[in-house]
């Protein structure tokens, strides 16, 4: 390594004898070590280093009157490493060292607080500069997230320009643009906010300098959240929250007035039209693209409504039967079929629902509420034909003849839903509390209703079937079978999977239902693969808990089956990918098929008679 000139190690030597001659400071109030409040690096905040040749630096830790803290360390570093090479060599010092012609800022650092000095490295042949300019840029003006290059010529004496010598830049505001070099003369100017700022370039003791204006970062897209949604499958009558954020050149989100539109109205709508969030509505079969527009951007998502989802009923002799829907109403679906064929199920449409009953005599019949116009659903049929549902926020049970009945609550709660009943009368459900924790209840007519707790002690449960011997339904993740014997136990499931369910039940006791890998269930119904397909499979417990993947009996789609409901026969009924299913032990799989320009089924129920009920869309 080449020695210091005389003058450079002169420089450097007296900078070490002042910084070492400075007292050392303590806490004026001997609480402790006093904070780092500023840093300095002896000599002056740029110099000129010649190429290959090296600098010693040295800096203190200072505190707040000024005083030097030689107990802190300092470290180094070189934002052009490959330029201005820097080595710590004791607890103050470091050794700086010109690779290649250019500029370099090195700061030294302690604690929060540091210092920053720039060196320009020139060939040592070269001669001083006398003046530099820089080159105008084509355009004065850059965009914030945009980059300007530009370029300084130092000259010599006689007005020539000299090679080898690096050059330094500076900004007058690192907030609205930043400048770093690139080579010897040249520079990147990086636009931060909106404003003005002056960059300097010095070499030499001589400085030159052009402003420039940030220009606001442009806007460049529009982002739809939900994020990724491609296709959108929505059900007739079902609606899902649209949210779009204008985004600029630094990813930034940017207030901006969004404007939606639907390409076919007829299909889907959006309300309101105008603003951040909009909620889109599936009003009949078809596609449609809703559009979120701002400033001249625009950015869509296809919606696709399915033919309107009606309720069926399944034979093995006659296949499906439409039940169709009621005026005023958009969509069927049929959740419970009796002994006698009489189904039960769920109109919706308008912003409401309302509970039907179907049999082959009478087709579809609505069911009334319980006074104040509150919607209404059936889910659950007897052999007797009582039906249960709920009303508004209450659980109920009609009579045959219509008449209904309120069940109450579970003591403190809020709400409730009656989810299934038995020929006995029995009625199986949840009760809510304000909080949207559930506590699943069997009622009775002489004992009212009784809470069945939670299988693991920790926070929710909900019934969902019940049968002669038993109330089965979701608690803490996991599905569980309920006995007047032994009280509530969990479903057992594989090691793999992390949640489970249970969606049916025999006089028997033998349950079916599903269980999912960790992070990919939800208990969103029986549609939730319109959006997001859970990564589920059917499964069947004995009586004595006994676990049967039903699903790896052959011909289901991995991972994407589950089973809704069972009958005193063992056969099974659930969905199978995109179509509703058929099972049993003997006979293996069935599909149960589509109904009349639909492309998808899900079957939820079936009756000791083999008939089966569901919806297809």
């Amino acid at each position: 390594m080449r020695l210091l000139t005389l003058r450079t190690r002169v420089a450097a030597t007296m900078a070490a004898s002042l910084t070492a001659a400075v007292s050392i400071s303590a806490c004026s109030d001997g609480s402790g070590p006093a904070e780092v409040a500023s840093v300095v690096i002896a000599g002056p905040s740029s110099t000129t280093l010649q190429l290959n040749f090296s600098l010693v630096l040295t800096a203190s830790a200072r505190d707040a009157g000024g005083g030097s803290l030689d107990d802190r360390a300092i470290s180094w570093v070189s934002d052009h490493d490959n330029v201005v090479n820097v080595k710590s060599t004791g607890p103050h010092t470091a050794l700086v060292t010109a690779l290649a012609p250019g500029a370099a800022v090195v700061t030294a650092r302690s604690g929060q607080m540091s210092a920053a000095v720039t060196i320009s490295v020139r060939v040592g042949s070269a001669a001083l500069a006398t003046s530099i300019s820089i080159t105008p840029p084509a355009s004065p003006e850059l965009d914030a997230g945009g980059a300007l290059g530009l370029v300084a010529v130092p000259r010599d004496s006689a007005g020539q320009p000299l090679a080898g010598v690096g050059v330094s830049w500076s900004s007058s505001d690192t907030n609205t643009a930043t400048v770093a070099s690139v080579g010897a003369t040249a520079a990147t100017v990086r636009g931060k906010a909106a404003g003005t700022v002056t960059i300097k370039a010095t070499v030499d003791g001589q400085m030159a300098s052009v402003t420039l204006t940030v220009r606001p970062s442009p806007l460049v897209t529009i982002r739809i959240d939900p994020p990724n949604l491609g296709t959108l499958s929505l059900p007739a009558g079902e609606s899902v929250a649209l949210a779009a954020t204008v985004i600029n050149l630094l990813g930034q989100p940017v207030f901006q007035p969004i404007t939606w539109s639907s390409s076919n109205p007829a299909v889907a709508t959006v309300n309101p039209a105008t603003g951040s969030f909009t909620t889109v509505v599936a009003v009949g079969s078809g596609t449609t693209t809703i559009v979120a527009s701002a400033d001249g951007l625009s950015q869509s998502v296809t919606v696709t409504v399915p033919t309107t989802r009606h309720a069926f009923l399944w034979t093995a002799a006659n296949g499906m039967t439409d039940l169709g829907s009621l005026p005023g109403y958009v969509t069927s679906d049929a959740y419970a079929v009796n002994a006698t064929g009489v189904v039960v199920g769920t109109l919706s449409g308008s912003g409401t629902t309302s509970a039907f009953r179907w049999s082959q005599g009478t087709g579809m019949q609505p069911l009334a509420g319980l006074p104040g116009g509150v919607s209404t659903a059936a889910v659950g049929i007897n052999a007797s034909g009582q039906v249960v549902g709920y009303s508004g926020n209450r659980a109920v049970l009609w009579s045959p003849a219509g008449a209904i009945l309120d069940l109450g609550t579970l003591p403190g709660a809020v709400g409730a839903a009656a989810t299934a009943i038995n020929d006995l009368g029995q009625v199986a459900g949840y009760s809510y509390s304000a909080g949207g924790f559930r506590h699943a209840f069997l009622w009775t007519e002489a004992g009212g209703m009784q809470d069945l707790g939670v299988s693991l002690g920790l926070t929710s449960s909900s019934a969902t079937a019940i049968s002669q011997t038993a109330v089965v339904g979701t608690s803490d993740n996991l599905g569980f079978r309920w006995t007047a014997a032994g009280g509530m136990q969990s479903l057992p499931i594989r090691a793999a999977a992390s949640t489970g369910k249970a969606s049916g039940v025999n006089d028997a006791g033998v349950v079916v239902g599903s269980e999912a890998s960790p992070g990919s269930y939800n208990n969103c119904g029986y549609y939730c693969y319109y959006y997001n397909t859970p990564l589920v499979r059917s499964v069947e417990w004995s009586s004595t808990g006994e676990r049967v993947d039903i699903s790896a009996s052959g011909g289901f789609v991995a991972e994407d089956n589950e089973a809704l409901g069972i009958n005193n026969n063992g056969q099974v009924v659930g969905r199978n990918h995109s179509h509703g299913y058929l099972w049993s032990q003997s006979a293996g799989l069935v599909d149960v098929g589509v109904l009349p320009g639909r492309s998808s089924s899900t079957a939820t129920a079936i009756n000791d008679n083999g008939q089966v009920v569901g919806s297809s869309w």
